[in-house]
């Protein structure tokens, strides 16, 4: 194998040249820097429905910030509606995949996350479905006639309150997970979607397509069923 000798001037142009090249490449990076930097920038203070709006109208970007926004969220909400990490990341796609076709038909008319979570929804139902799930799954308790959710009874403070101060202590409790996963379906949905995803009684109600009593009812409801589970385990 030949080995070639450079002189003194030679081995000097090579670094030269070399050093030439790395400047070049470093400024090409900071450049990419500086653009994904301002990129950032513009898009950080939008709220999801203008991002939704830009990836509507093209910009791909909007899209990566979005999905950063909502993934996390979206994926406890089917991890814990389903029990099964396979079927919720399957599902998890398909609710994305769902925004990707048909973001050019996107208009705001509510929130992009009640957006979302409608779309993750109607898969879930979907999938109950095609797997034949037993009526008792299916089935909510909101037309009993001792329904607790009397509007003169409660209103949206006093059901925000009574949930967040059970929620805190339940959370404390492994067990507690097993406990949703046995609470009907709907009841469970509207939970977990309060719950995981911080939604209003509004936002769940254009979500399930029911109205805000009917949230209140699943909320009362499963929150009575999982006291009821909890005390039982510890006496």
């Amino acid at each position: 194998m030949a080995i070639m000798i450079l002189s003194k001037t030679q081995f000097l142009s090579c670094v030269r040249d070399l050093c030439a090249d790395c400047r070049t490449a470093y400024g090409m990076l900071e450049y990419c820097l500086r653009r994904l930097r301002y990129i950032v920038f513009l898009f950080k203070d939008k709220s999801d429905e203008q991002l939704m709006e830009a990836y509507r109208d093209g910009n791909l970007k909007a899209f990566d910030m979005l999905y950063n926004r909502f993934k996390n969220n979206l994926f406890r909400y089917l991890y814990r509606q389903l029990g099964n990490e396979a079927v919720a990341e399957e599902i998890f796609q398909d609710s994305w995949a769902a925004v990707i076709k048909h973001r050019k038909t996107y208009t705001v008319k509510s929130k992009f996350k009640t957006y979302l979570f409608h779309i993750a929804h109607n898969k879930l139902i979907d999938y109950y479905r095609s797997k034949h799930h037993s009526k008792q799954d299916m089935i909510s308790y909101d037309d009993s006639d001792d329904a607790i959710c009397d509007q003169n009874q409660y209103n949206d403070e006093t059901v925000k309150k009574d949930i967040s101060d059970d929620v805190d202590t339940l959370f404390k409790h492994e067990q507690l997970m097993y406990f949703i996963g046995k609470l009907p379906r709907e009841q469970r949905d509207a939970f977990l979607m309060h719950e995981e995803s911080g939604m209003t009684l509004v936002e769940i109600a254009k979500v399930m397509n029911v109205s805000r009593d009917t949230v209140k009812s699943r909320l009362r409801y499963a929150l009575q069923k999982l006291r009821f589970d909890m005390e039982r385990l510890h006496e």
